[in-house]
């Protein structure tokens, strides 16, 4: 590509002289050849120094294509070592062992529900592997399940060949309420459930809210 610019240069400069001489030795009034001579010369010099800028520019493209080309080579060879060493198949494994967690279950968005209320559950559910860790909150505090006494967290995990699929319930009960599953004026609040694993993380908030009771008027 460069040999072929820089004829065309030179082929593109000769003739420019060419032209140049063919003018002035047509004219009958030329009688000092010093003139021509000079003004050609610049000419080919400002031409000289437009093209050398411009394969200056086109050798720094060429050299980013040759290096972005040598990078994929590059990674292309690392991928086919690899593949080599671990074999086709358990390489294909490797790479798709790797997904983060992706909610399957989502709590409803908000809820409502009256003090004395009783049964209230809400469930979550990601996939992903390796297996995603599962950790409640309330208002960005974690649910400890051994040290609460108004929460139940249960964890169920379902291994299939693709990936692990995590489901965990958050259960409003324990020996901190009244009759042990009756919902309270201090559970309203924002309760996100957040799965994690290696390769990232995936939550959903539920809002929870308490109904105002109605306020009775005494009749006299």
């Amino acid at each position: 590509m460069k040999l072929v610019l820089l004829f065309l240069v030179i082929t593109f400069v000769t003739s420019e002289d060419w032209r140049w001489n063919q003018y002035y030795e047509n004219d009958p009034d030329y009688e000092n050849d010093e003139v021509p001579v000079q003004a050609c010369s610049n000419k080919t010099q400002e031409l000289e120094s437009k093209l050398t800028l411009l394969l200056s520019k086109i050798e720094m493209l060429e050299e980013k294509i040759e290096s972005m080309a040598n990078d994929s080579q590059a990674q292309q060879r690392d991928i086919a070592v690899l593949k080599d060493l671990a074999g086709k198949d358990d390489f294909d494994k490797v790479l798709n062992s790797y997904q983060p967690p992706r909610l399957d279950i989502q709590p409803l968005g908000t809820i409502v529900k009256r003090v004395g209320d009783t049964g209230f559950l809400t469930t979550c559910s990601a996939i992903g592997t390796p297996q995603p860790e599962i950790k409640w909150f309330k208002d960005d505090v974690e649910i400890d399940p051994e040290e609460s006494d108004l929460f139940q967290i249960s964890i169920n995990v379902m291994d299939s060949k693709a990936a692990f699929n995590v489901i965990s319930t958050l259960n409003f009960i324990g020996p901190g309420r009244l009759g042990t599953r009756k919902i309270m004026a201090t559970d309203r609040g924002n309760y996100t459930c957040r799965f994690k694993n290696e390769v990232g993380q995936a939550e959903s908030t539920l809002i929870f809210g308490i109904e105002d009771s109605p306020v009775v008027h005494n009749q006299h």
